[in-house]
This record gives structure tokens, sequence and C-alpha cells, in this order.
């Protein structure tokens, strides 16, 4: 069973966790033994310290006695020793296993996520989360289970020596334990206020980052900075109250160590004075009482830190219980290959589709649209038409609401979203490139690749002799975002890379509308080398660059309205001619 399913709450964490179990399971059996042998140890003693007032210590300490304290000794240790190792592997596996399936999740994501969730707040998730998590299965939960195993096997040993004293010791937990809830409640509530607020914080920082460009040029500095700086404030005051009821159970905590050991020490002396139990037996009483109290009182502080990490949980668990995209579904079907290359195959057909991102509207209305293998069409219209929508259902980022989105014969998304993605190539207006060498961005990390594959690639997209003139050639490194490149760089790199993939369909979204003339020329004349072997759809703003297009269909308010090449739409004077004005324009005016 998949443990990305929707609708599997908890599903990741508890089949880590069975995973696993053989480890937790061996780490309290070391717990409950060790505890035993605690527990014999300390019997011995007290017999020899009532064979001491009886005044025949000799008789009990023999050479049987000091061989039996040496094993106990080595058991001990073994057994402790073997606890803690199994409480290493089992934190260092469910680590491991959170971070695998929260990389594995990120990737898995539907598009619709990232539309609705900033950049700064998913990285907050998939770091800040995880690491509290694997904080919570490493340290907190192995403590507090081999407390209680400690406390509740000792216990039973000192309610068969004495019950009227184990009843007294017995008293201070349903104390401690309601004041470890009410307080761990509080605290969970102002944790969750604080991580929301501190996402916050990083998005402010992830925004600054990412357009210091703007917020230098526009001295936008101090913006961030009172934002930053008033959310602070508003995170120093939770934090402030989150502190000061932590403090309820840390002191709840040291007074359940202190006040039992009194209390607990004067009704021991007691039950000597009366008969009820030898001054071995006390002594063996007080010396369980220092192995039970301490953890005992570390409880409630345990249990706070433990509901603080829930928290961060509860977080990751909305995250994973988000929609995946789906895998393949089985049926062993494949997209067409490119061997049917021949025109009149369709290569995309949209069949009666309706799509809205929300509920203000449909961005796409009983929208039809057909395109043959190996043609060179354009789709333009005025901002928000859903022009860059198209592409999107196109690659599966989104499920149409209504109706069929087909690439090369099969429903978009039916099978493997890999599958489908792998016959397409998309060129946005804004190119990313990764902070590793030019020839890497190229190849998108496929080391399998050939340098004479990646400089045939290049020259055919117009970048070779830019890459030639840099200083390390295709070793040189593109900076982070590409940012060592200029725009018309970036997407002829961007070319490049579609060119080598050498997908059947290719997809440019405003490959021209950042760049100079120069540069528009030379995507120009890149984009023809394309069009001789793929089909080729393009959404533009500048509409001189698709004059040449076989087809352009003009999109109105998700619908098309025109369709024809740029002569016969410059003739019919409608949508088109005036949209090719206003763009001429533009030009003429910068």
């Amino acid at each position: 069973m998949s443990i990305m399913k929707r609708g599997t709450k908890n599903t990741i964490f508890r089949e880590l966790f069975m995973k696993n179990s053989g480890w937790f399971v061996l780490e309290l059996a070391c717990s409950y033994l060790a505890a035993k042998v605690l527990l014999l140890g300390n019997n011995r003693i007290s017999d020899a310290i009532d064979a001491m007032f009886a005044g025949n210590l000799g008789e009990c300490i023999d050479r049987q006695f000091w061989i039996y304290v040496g094993v106990l000794v080595v058991l001990g240790f073994a057994f402790t020793y073997i606890q803690s190792i199994a409480t290493k592997i089992f934190a260092a596996n469910m680590q491991t296993g959170f971070r695998a399936a929260a990389g594995k999740k990120l990737m898995q994501l539907e598009y619709r996520y990232f539309d609705t969730h900033t950049s700064g707040r998913v990285l907050n998730n998939f770091l800040d989360d995880v690491a509290k998590i694997s904080d919570y299965y490493s340290e907190i939960l192995p403590t507090i289970v081999t407390s209680a195993v400690t406390i509740v096997t000792i216990i039973f040993s000192l309610a068969r020596l004495d019950g009227l004293l184990t009843a007294l010791l017995l008293v201070v937990v349903p104390v401690m334990m309601l004041v470890s809830r009410l307080t761990g409640e509080k605290v969970s509530g102002l944790t969750r206020k604080h991580s929301q607020y501190h996402d916050e914080v990083n998005e402010l920082a992830y925004d600054a980052i990412s357009g210091i460009n703007v917020v230098k040029s526009y001295n936008l500095e101090d913006y961030f900075k009172d934002k930053i700086k008033k959310t602070n404030r508003t995170i120093l005051g939770f934090e402030y109250r989150r502190n000061a009821i932590s403090s309820i159970a840390w002191v709840a905590g040291d007074i359940v160590q202190c006040a039992p050991c009194v209390i607990l020490g004067i009704a021991a002396l007691w039950r000597v004075q009366t008969g009820h139990i030898t001054i071995g037996e006390m002594s063996y009483f007080m010396l369980l009482l220092d192995r039970v109290v301490p953890p005992l009182g570390m409880l409630p502080h345990y249990f706070i830190d433990a509901r603080i990490n829930l928290v961060s949980r509860n977080r990751l668990e909305e995250i994973m219980d988000y929609p995946s995209e789906s895998a393949a579904d089985g049926n062993g079907n494949s997209m067409c290959s490119t061997t049917d290359t021949g025109n009149g195959a369709c290569a995309v057909e949209f069949k009666n589709v309706s799509f809205a991102y929300d509920t203000s509207g449909c961005v796409l209305d009983d929208f039809n649209l057909r395109i043959e293998k190996g043609r060179n069409v354009a789709i333009v219209g005025e901002s928000g038409g859903g022009k860059s929508t198209i592409f999107k259902l196109i690659c599966g980022f989104y499920k149409p609401d209504k109706g069929e989105v087909n690439v090369f014969g099969e429903e978009a998304g039916r099978n493997d979203y890999d599958e489908l993605r792998s016959h397409i190539a998309l060129v946005s207006q804004d190119t990313f490139l990764f902070p590793e060498s030019i020839a890497w961005n190229v190849a998108c990390g496929d080391m399998s690749v050939g340098m004479d594959r990646i400089i045939e690639c290049c020259k055919k997209a117009r970048i070779h002799d830019d890459i030639m003139k840099m200083p390390e050639g295709y070793a040189t490194n593109a900076g982070e975002r590409g940012d060592r490149l200029s725009g018309g760089q970036k997407q002829r790199i961007a070319i490049a890379r579609a060119l080598l993939k050498n997908a059947e369909l290719i997809l440019f979204d405003e490959p021209t509308a950042s760049v100079d003339v120069e540069n528009e020329e030379q995507i120009k004349n890149a984009l023809e080398e394309l069009a001789k072997n793929h089909t080729i759809m393009t959404i533009a703003h500048r509409l001189n660059t698709i004059e040449n297009a076989e087809c352009i269909y003009v999109l109105q308010k998700g619908r098309i309205v025109q369709k024809g090449t740029h002569r016969e739409l410059m003739d019919s004077e409608g949508v088109y001619s005036r949209l090719y004005r206003m763009s001429s324009e533009e030009e003429a005016d910068a």
C-alpha cells in the first residue's frame, strides 16, 4: 500500500513506525530487563543491610554474593548498551524515513499546492518540521517510553514491599498528569500560532532574497525590515507566554522530584519504627525511589516537549495527506511513440474543456482545440484569457473540471505523468536554471549525454558562440536561477534543453517577452530550427514573432474567437488585427 495516498491520515508515521518496530520492541525489552537487574541488585543490598544489623554480615557477603553482584553488573551494562544501540538505530531509521518520504512527497505534490502555498512556507514545513519530528522520535518518545517502563517495573516491586508507601508515591502521579495535560494543551496552541508566525518570517526573508534586485532598486529595505521586526515582536510575545506556561510544568516537575523524597523518607522511617519493614527494606525503598522520582518528575517536561513537536507532526501530516499526482493506472498503455509522426495524427486535443482555478469563474469554458502532429501553431489573446492555462492542462499540472485533454491520443494524466511529460518540452517566459554548469543545465543533469550532443543542440539554439566567449565555456556556472546570464541567453539555453530532450511536443510560453531585438531574432531562428521535426505550440505577446505560424488561434474569455494564418487574420479585421496593431505600437514606443 502506498504511503502517499490521500485519506490515510498518519499512514506515513504508522508505516515507518511498524517498519522499525523491532528495534523499538528491543528497546522496551532491554529497558525492562535493565530495571529488573536493578531490582535484583538492590534486593541483595537490602539483604546485606539487614544482615549487618543482625550481626551476621559475614555469612551474607561471601564469594557467591560477589559473583552474583558481578553477573548483575555485566547484565545491567549489556542490557543498557543494547537499549542505547536499539534507540539510536530506531531514531536514525525514523529520521531517514521521514526525510526520504518528505522529499518524495515534495516532488509528487499536485501543482495546485504550489499555487496556494508560498515557497518560504513549503521550505519551512519540509526542513523545520521534519527536523522537529525527527527529534520527537529520536529523543523524546524513547525517553518517555523507557522512563515509563522503568517506573512501572519499579513501582510493581515497591508495591510488593509495602503497599502503603507505594500508594503515597502514586498520589503525585495524577496531580502531575493533570498539570501536564493542562499546560500541554495551552503550550500546544501557542506553539501552533508561533509556528505560523515563524512561517511568515521565513516567507518574508525568502521574498527579500529572491527579489533582492527589486528590494534594492525600489528602496524596500525598510519595508521588509519593519515587517520582519513586527512579526518577530509577535513571535516574542508568544514565546514569552509559552515559556511562562512551560515553566509551570518545570516547577511542578521540580516539586515532584523533591517532595516525594522528603515525604516518603519520613513515612518509611515511620514504617520501620512500627515494624512493618526492616531497615534493609527501607534502604531498598529509598534506593529505588531515587530511580523513580527523577524520571517521574521529568515526565511533565517530556510531555510538554512532545506536545510542541507534535504540532510540527500535525503540520507535516497536512502536507503528506495532500493529493499527489497519480501514478500509472496499471493498464499497460503507453503514449504514441515518435514513429507515427506524419501530419494528420493528433498531437493535442481539447474536447469541451472547462476549467477554473477557484469559484471566481471559468478560465476556459467549453473549450475545443485540435492540433495535428508536426504543426507549428500559436495561441494569442489578452492577458488572463487562458493561454498559459492551456499549457498547464497539457502538461498535466491541473485536471480539467469538465471535458478531456488528450496528448498524442491519450488523456493527459490517465497514465503516469512521467510518461506524459517525457513527450513534452516546456520553454517558459521565466527560464529557470540551476546553479550548475551550463552543460549540466542543458542536459538537465543527465550525465549520460555526451558533450558533442550538448554542443550540437546549443549550436542549433544559437547559444554556442555566447557560451564559448565565457571564461570557462560550457563549464561556466550559471549562478542561482541563472543570474549570471542575460535573459536572451537563458532562453536560448532553454531551447537547447528542449532540443536535447527531443520531445515530440514543444510548448513556448512567451519565449521573447523579455529580450531585446537582437536576442529575439536569434530566438526566432532557433524556433525555426525546432519547427522542422516537432509539433510547436507558442504563446506570444510579441505577435511579430509568430507571423510564420501555420495557424494562429485567438483566445478571448476562455474561447477561441478566431483562427487562421497571420495574413488571413489581418485581413479579417478582428481581435487579432487589433492586438497586432497594439503590439506594434508598444514596440515602436519602446
